[in-house]
């Protein structure tokens, strides 16, 4: 597994979503498979071994979210490498092999919940972008906002939200201008934690509205 690129199984999981999608698998384990790609896709030109390595040990934290869990996806991945078992290459078999076994560590939590557990350890171990106390994450802040804009009123906002606000880049200023870009005007001085649960409060606003009874069609008395 030593010389296979993390990008390989990058898109391999992304062909493999591509075609459960097609044939109208489980929605769920499709949204599954995308938040694995995009973070192998974060591991840019390392190895799979070295990727593996930072994320073997990460525990995902102890929270309830919606979304397909890691036994689901782990069983459609084994039905992918018993599939690919006498044509694939071997490492990357290996390399799948590593994966489900990762998924399988952590049986029974969202797998939004694990990959952002994962990408809060890969970014720490990264050097900020940020070129002075003053100067905000640019870069952090357009991505975390598009995301949001997509994630909105979906299954994959409560995995995303868990994710920024355990992201250690997002400091005080950038949860502000996240918060401000993503729901309105927030006060320059709020505090991380008060201007995080004006980013959840537009979901929140959101699925309220959702789940309300339609007057749609109710005649006159």
């Amino acid at each position: 597994m030593a010389a296979l690129k993390a990008g390989e199984l990058r898109s391999l999981l992304d062909r493999f979503a591509v075609l459960t999608e097609a044939s109208r698998g489980n929605e769920g384990i499709v949204s599954g498979l995308r938040l694995l790609r995009d973070v192998v896709e974060g591991a840019g030109d390392s190895t799979l071994a070295a990727f593996m390595k930072k994320i073997e040990k990460v525990a995902a934290p102890n929270v309830l979210s919606r979304g397909a869990t890691t036994f689901e996806v782990a069983e459609a991945l084994e039905g992918l490498r018993a599939f690919l078992s006498d044509f694939a290459k071997k490492d990357l078999l290996k390399g799948l092999d590593s994966l489900i076994k990762v998924l399988r560590a952590n049986q029974g939590v969202a797998v939004g919940d694990l990959v952002a557990a994962w990408k809060a350890t890969l970014s720490a171990s990264q050097p900020n972008d940020q070129a002075g106390p003053d100067q905000m994450n640019e870069t952090l802040i357009n991505e975390y906002v598009k995301r949001l804009e997509a994630a909105l009123g979906g299954d994959e906002f409560e995995s995303l939200f868990a994710e920024i606000r355990a992201d250690k880049r997002v400091q005080q200023p950038e949860a502000v201008e996240i918060a401000s870009r993503f729901y309105g005007r927030t006060p320059p001085k709020m505090t991380r934690p008060k201007a995080l649960a004006r980013i959840r409060e537009r979901q929140d606003k959101l699925m309220s509205f959702k789940r309300r009874p339609s007057t749609a069609g109710r005649s006159a008395a």
